[in-house]
């Protein structure tokens, strides 16, 4: 009876949505397979699922991990996990109320998540799953509860209340499977089904996130008088003073900028005032689209003739940095000057609307209207391997991106957070500006961040503890910066290209912590897994972080592998194509359909990396599918045969003692492998080097000692000495580039 009138309770409060109730057998043995969120994930199953229901729980001595709670009934099933004849029991018990007909719940976890990621399912489970016989497995996911309360967000003895980041909990039951390949196989369902429940757009009826105009009004104002954006320039405002620069801004543009001028460009370096001007534009209904000024004229023209840009906005003192921005066709609106002719009356406007209550303001700007699927941006992609895509980003697709990525990091207030990136990319776009506007961590900016001691010294003297760049940024910090710089970060996020070994290994004896190495693409807006640092680790009990790996798909995401030509989904430990769907997943490309049709695979977006997921969930890249070549038949991984070179070359460096920045270029790029077509073989693989320490006979001689396969040693006549190996603005290799360099001097 208590624990029907607690179920009650709840449901008027978190008011909660069932999915599909009808995939629960209302007669007959069945297994339900939840998530745990919450201390009260129980009393909404044992109220929603339509049938009287047997949990299996584990008594831990640490009662912290699994609390007891009467909402489970006297009716369990209970076993010890350190007791192998208590678990045997348990599977016994639990096999005999299935043949009996009964509803049995198992919470396979074995704890609540502090990350909302789904952790790997714990052994003493399998044997469930193998004694179930005919009787269906449906799997269940229930969410809403995470920063409640009743879950565990955030680590224990932090001062940092939690907050319910979500409007309604969900449960959502899936289809039932019967007679599953092993655990994995379930859990990859629940994963997926996790996913479709909390799709943003999926309800309409329900927003479960708040716009960023909304959710930066409420956050800056939440934090007031406290600083939260700060730039070297000297720039420093607090919660009240943002709002405040945003609405002038907003003010000033809008005397500039037709009503019906919808896409702006930005050319501005990272600093406070590139943040308030990407603000200012979306608190005014516009997409603000910030073009890349490492690109050429040409590609910077083809971007905004596909956008249609009337103006973009800059900085004079900038702009007369790179005077080739000068032929860009189109025109140029200077910050500095708009700003020095702001009229009286704007500014009294700006005043006046800062000091209206939240949701007067957010009606007065119209900001209740926009909705999660409003277009934010639109951000172009490297060019890599082509012309620049541009790359439709949603609210929700950037939103979800943010929360999960908070949750995985689990950032509070004490948190501050060295933004460097440009945000023309992806990932400068989504942790340095929104993270610190819609989060609680405090943001500092600097505009270049190729200058590695001014970075090293704003650290220091900020005590920096977020730190999101490149492994190419990473490696020129390394070199210059010294050790005390970074003592304070124990978030150190490097993106958008594979980490060097080497590096990682450095940086963890030079700073004291680790590199937490991760993965995103802009088409997913863009982080997709990382691992969580070892300062921030949640428990000792689950892995959250694994060498060599890209860790778990952040919350909002799930993985699958196929095969590459039959599309066959592929089980833990088999190489294959990575897809993955999540509310993060793009909206599309730009005014391009034939693109965007070739990257889905149904809901599935195809990343274009080769890959292969573990059986507890962690992601190894393996290679591109860009950069693979195909040898009489057999698929060849260009990126491994790259790597084992320049770790040869390495290894005689230091073997030498001349290891030092003299030896590498100023990027550390000395090699790139590319292909090119054979009459022989189809293709055959070619080695492009700036200087050698090796002789190419050497370095394939090593490479078969390395156990390497004959048919992946590159011959010594196909290594080619160029003057530079091409790189994108970003420090990537410009595999388009790189390509065309090899067939020209292949001609």
């Amino acid at each position: 009876m208590i624990s029907k009138l607690k179920g009650i309770f709840f449901a008027g409060i978190y008011r909660p949505r069932i999915i599909d109730r009808k995939n629960v057998p209302q007669q007959g043995g069945v297994l339900l397979v939840c998530n745990r969120e919450s201390t009260l994930d129980p009393l909404f199953l044992a109220r929603y699922c339509g049938r009287k229901i047997r949990f299996v729980v584990p008594e831990y001595t640490e009662k912290d991990r699994f609390p007891e709670s009467s909402a489970f009934g006297k009716n369990t099933i209970r076993f010890l996990p350190e007791d192998p004849n208590s678990i045997a029991e348990m599977q016994k018990t639990a096999a005999d109320a299935l043949r009996n007909g009964e509803a049995v719940v198992i919470f396979p976890e074995g704890d609540l998540t502090r990350t909302e990621q789904l952790s790997p399912f714990r052994p003493e489970y399998e044997k469930i799953f193998e004694n179930c016989g005919d009787c269906p497995i449906v799997p269940v996911y229930i969410g809403g509860f995470w920063g409640s309360m009743f879950s565990k967000a955030r680590p224990k003895g932090s001062p940092v209340r939690p907050t319910r980041l979500l409007r309604r909990a969900t449960i959502a039951f899936g289809e039932p499977i019967r007679n599953p390949k092993g655990s994995w196989s379930v859990f990859a369902r629940l994963e997926e089904l996790g996913v479709d429940a909390m799709m943003p757009g999926r309800f309409p009826q329900d927003r479960q996130l708040y716009t960023f105009a909304r959710w930066t009004l409420r956050n800056c104002r939440r934090f007031g008088r406290k600083n939260r954006i700060a730039d070297t320039s000297g720039m420093n405002l607090t919660g009240k003073g943002t709002i405040l620069r945003i609405l002038i801004v907003r003010q000033v543009l809008r005397r500039y900028l037709g009503p019906e001028e919808k896409n702006v460009g930005i050319l501005l370096p990272t600093s406070v005032g590139d943040i308030l001007a990407n603000a200012a534009l979306i608190f005014d209904h516009r997409v603000p689209i910030n073009l890349n000024y490492t690109f050429s004229n040409d590609t910077n023209n083809y971007c905004i003739r596909k956008v249609g840009i009337k103006h973009v906005l800059t900085s004079r003192k900038f702009f007369q940095k790179l005077p080739h921005l000068e032929k860009l066709d189109t025109e140029f609106l200077f910050l500095e000057d708009l700003l020095k002719k702001v009229p009286r009356s704007a500014k009294i406007m700006g005043l006046l609307e800062s000091l209206l209550p939240t949701c007067c303001l957010e009606r007065l700007l119209g900001l209740a209207r926009k909705k999660p699927d409003d277009l934010n941006s639109i951000i172009f992609t490297s060019g890599a391997t082509g012309e620049p895509k541009g790359v439709m980003l949603s609210e929700s697709n950037i939103a979800s991106n943010v929360l999960g990525f908070m949750q995985v990091l689990n950032f509070d207030v004490f948190d501050r957070h060295l933004g460097v990136l440009p945000l023309f990319h992806s990932f400068g776009y989504t942790t340095a500006m929104w993270g610190s506007l819609c989060l609680p961590i405090r943001g500092y900016y600097h505009v270049n961040p190729l200058e590695s001691k001014l970075v090293g010294e704003l650290a220091q003297k900020q005590d920096i503890t977020v730190l999101t760049m490149t492994p190419t940024f990473a490696r020129n910090y390394f070199r210059r910066c010294p050790g005390e710089c970074f003592r304070s970060v124990n978030a150190a996020i490097p993106g958008a290209e594979k980490l060097a070994p080497d590096l990682a290994q450095g940086w963890r004896e030079k700073y004291g912590h680790a590199l937490s190495e991760g993965f995103g693409m802009t088409e997913l807006a863009p982080v997709l897994a990382v691992n969580i640092p070892e300062e921030r680790l949640p428990d000792p009990y689950i892995p959250y972080r694994k060498e060599g790996s890209i860790g778990r798909p952040c919350p909002g995401f799930t993985v699958r592998i196929v095969d590459p030509d039959t599309g066959e989904i592929l089980p833990p430990g088999q190489q294959g194509m990575m897809e993955v769907k999540g509310a993060s997943v793009m909206r599309g490309y730009y005014e391009d359909p034939d693109r965007t049709k070739a990257s889905f695979n149904g809901d599935w977006l195809s990343t274009g990396d080769i890959a292969l997921r573990d059986s507890e969930g962690f992601i190894f890249i393996t290679g591109r599918l860009t950069r693979m070549a195909k040898l009489g038949g057999e698929m060849v991984p260009l990126v491994f045969v790259e790597e084992k070179i320049v770790k040869i070359l390495t290894d005689t460096e230091k073997e030498k003692g001349n290891h030092s920045e003299k030896q590498e270029s100023e990027n550390g790029v000395q090699i790139a492998v590319s292909s090119v077509p054979d009459e022989k073989k189809g293709e055959k693989i070619v080695v492009l080097y700036t200087e050698l320490a090796l002789t190419p006979e050497e370095i394939c001689r090593r490479l078969l000692d390395a156990d390497l396969p004959q048919l992946w040693v590159p011959s010594p006549v196909n290594f080619r000495q160029v003057e530079t190996i091409p790189l994108l603005g970003s420090g990537k290799l410009d595999l388009r580039g790189i390509k065309k360099t090899a067939m020209e001097l292949y001609s």
